[in-house]
């Protein structure tokens, strides 16, 4: 029977989770892929809107069709109902693109009417970030195979960056904090704007296409209006799986995928001014704990809530068979001991959004160095395959350079190389 949402393979309690949220993406790509949309939105009654409405529908209905493309192979692959997470916030449409609530409402109603999609799962806190509600919509199983036969490229639509909002207790969205000084902010904002504009250009020049999909933008997102936590970038290949991402190429090339090992311990552990790791390390998170996973999803953990003492055996400690016995040790015999910065931990200060910013800030300076196009994906770079080794080697330099600017201790990340049928390359971090 086909399952209504995602379920992992564990015997704990988790909430649904919607793999796919709709949201503004992508464009058709070629005239031919404009034609398609345009007789869907006469077919289901959304023939006679203003000219910047109809731009707005066919963007956020080549999303859903590119989306429901993903759901198939979801379906095939592991059984699961065709859902996809349809929010009904307007905060949740503002400053994500042009396309705004009421167009997103419009092609929500016009579906329903017209039988492509019918309401399945009642609303829930949209997981993909904690904003606002989200109710799941059955597809239709004749419309997925739309989407596979098109060809979709990143809409111009999309803002280039968006202040979202800050997560209170059980993830609830708090308003963003006030600005004192509007006129500042705005300045601030446009100039962060043009930086990230500077990099889709960048990217135009050498795009990343995944099967039917051509990519050359992503949206970067903050936190709070001060633009000091969170700051990574969003695109379409964000919520990709690894495989599926590695068979991409750019400029017609295979490509690979330069992943910096342990970005959050490694930055803790130069802020902390006395490094962690030996003189030469390829696994920031060696402590004498025979199974990295485990040592590995605690610190996450504690990373996310901002605590070094946290005791509580969250998701991901679950996921590796950590129980609070087990925890306990781990904390005080090994990990603690081993790696004293996660005592700098403090929430809403130095946590896990604090740490996105600087990972953030980091590999844009990677690819604002580059002569070659790398794309970022949090604490990975997607480059071509022949130029790896020149991005891992400037991610080290451009690290070393934000320790001290920063004042910290310098340490140059380790990091792996990954490509698709080959074997993983690894290179090693250094404590300067």
């Amino acid at each position: 029977m086909a399952k209504l949402l995602s379920q992992k393979k564990h015997n704990y309690f988790r909430p649904p989770v919607l793999e796919e949220v709709l949201s503004c993406k992508v464009d058709p790509k070629r005239p031919e892929d404009v034609a398609v949309i345009d007789e869907i939105m006469q077919r289901v009654g959304l023939a006679n809107v203003a000219p910047s409405t109809r731009r707005k529908l066919q963007g956020l209905l080549a999303s859903f069709l590119l989306q429901a493309a993903r759901l198939e192979g979801r379906r095939v692959q592991y059984g699961e109902a065709l859902i996809i997470g349809w929010p009904h916030s307007k905060g949740y449409w503002r400053g994500r693109s042009e396309v705004g609530y009421s167009v997103a409402k419009q092609l929500r109603e016009a579906l329903v009417q017209a039988g492509w999609i019918t309401y399945k799962l009642e609303a829930q806190i949209n997981l993909h970030d904690g904003e606002g509600n989200c109710s799941g919509y059955l597809i239709r199983g004749d419309i997925p195979a739309i989407g596979q036969s098109m060809r979709f490229v990143s809409s111009d639509l999309v803002s280039e960056i968006r202040i979202g909002k800050k997560k209170g207790r059980k993830g609830k969205a708090q308003a963003p904090v006030e600005v004192r000084d509007p006129k500042r902010q705005k300045m601030a904002e446009a100039r962060e704007a043009s930086r990230i504009k500077g990099i889709w250009k960048r990217w135009a020049q050498h795009p990343y296409v995944v099967g039917n999909v051509t990519m050359t933008n992503a949206q970067r997102v903050f936190n709070n209006a001060d633009m000091t936590r969170n700051g990574r970038l969003y695109g379409a290949w964000t919520n990709m799986k690894k495989e599926q991402r590695l068979k991409g190429k750019i400029d017609g090339m295979a490509v690979a995928e330069v992943d910096v090992s342990g970005m959050n311990l490694t930055l803790l552990s130069a802020m902390s001014g006395e490094p962690s790791f030996p003189r030469e390390f390829d696994d920031p998170y060696a402590c004498g704990w025979n199974d990295r996973k485990q040592v590995k999803a605690y610190i996450n953990e504690m990373i996310g809530a901002g605590y070094h003492m946290r005791w509580k055996d969250g998701k991901m400690c679950q996921k590796v068979g950590l129980t609070k016995e087990s925890l306990k040790l781990l904390r005080d015999e090994f990990v603690l001991p081993a790696f004293p910065c996660l005592k700098l931990l403090k929430k809403g200060v130095l946590d896990a959004l604090a740490l996105a910013y600087h990972e953030s800030e980091i590999m844009l300076r990677v690819v604002e160095g580059l002569d070659v196009p790398a794309y970022i994906l949090h604490d990975c770079l997607i480059c071509r395959a022949v130029d790896s080794d020149l991005v891992g080697s400037k991610l080290q330099e451009v690290f070393s350079w934000y320790c001290r600017e920063n004042g910290w201790a310098v340490v140059l990340p380790a990091y792996t190389i990954e490509q698709a049928d080959t074997e993983k390359k690894s290179g090693m971090g250094r404590v300067a």
